[in-house]
């Protein structure tokens, strides 16, 4: 039986068979999306599975450092080879580590980046992995912004991909925390469509009364390849676009 193909952005080969979660397109977009990020920069992806969205960010900002933790085993090994296989080993480490428990020696970090548990409620897969990946039980969002708030240095900034149903109550919960809104890009189908997910961005102890909120949609019309602008925009140093 043949080996499953990886999934291919421009110059970036990254398995995702072995992860608990397979790549899907929350992952591409907080990959894609801007971050605060400079020379020097420590970074951490959290629940990083195979390793889309550091691959991209470190693809955009390659003088900075990067640490990528999973809860899940195969996730990390695939993480760790995926890094390995796009040449970044020197960059960027992989650890398997609960984060409720991920304490890093005397380190804080600039950036933290998320691509987190979301079902609440709804009915659970049967499959352990994606439970695990896909489900708060692991981690809620209380146990999400308490690391925050204790592994991000004073004015950095965490991005997190939501569902927006759920976007209220975290930003409420973060706000608590001293973890500010700074940005929040809303993200659909189509120009005229429901908004179906956000990507936030907060920092840490610094709060701003000018809330940068952008809105992309993702196609033009249904027919087949039909990206917005702004989508290529945001993808074009990944993809290639007809």
């Amino acid at each position: 039986m043949a080996a499953p193909l990886p999934f291919l952005l421009k110059n970036l080969i990254i398995s995702h068979h072995q992860s608990s979660m397979k790549i899907g397109t929350d992952g591409v977009l907080l990959g894609a999306y801007p971050k605060k990020i400079y020379p020097g920069s420590k970074c951490l992806d959290i629940g990083a599975g195979c390793g889309i969205i550091t691959l991209m960010t470190i693809k955009m900002h390659p003088e900075a450092f990067y640490t990528c933790i999973d809860i899940d085993e195969a996730s990390v090994k695939e993480c760790t080879e995926n890094i390995c296989v796009n040449g970044f080993s020197m960059q960027c480490k992989t650890l398997q580590a609960d984060l409720k428990n991920f304490f890093p020696d005397n380190q804080l970090f600039d950036v933290i980046y998320s691509n987190p548990p979301f079902y609440i409620n709804g009915l659970k897969p049967q499959n352990q992995k994606k439970l695990i990946s896909k489900h708060v039980d692991n981690l809620n969002f209380n146990d999400l912004i308490n690391a925050i708030t204790r592994l991000l240095q004073i004015g950095g900034y965490f991005y997190i991909i939501l569902p927006k149903d759920n976007s209220d109550q975290f930003i409420e919960m973060a706000k608590e925390s001293n973890l500010f809104l700074y940005s929040k890009l809303s993200i659909s189908s189509f120009k005229d469509s429901e908004v179906t997910r956000l990507i936030l961005c907060f920092q840490l102890e610094q709060y701003s009364d000018n809330l940068i909120h952008e809105h992309l949609y993702i196609y033009n019309s249904r027919n087949r390849n039909d990206w917005s602008e702004s989508y290529k925009k945001m993808l074009m140093d990944f993809k290639t676009f007809n």
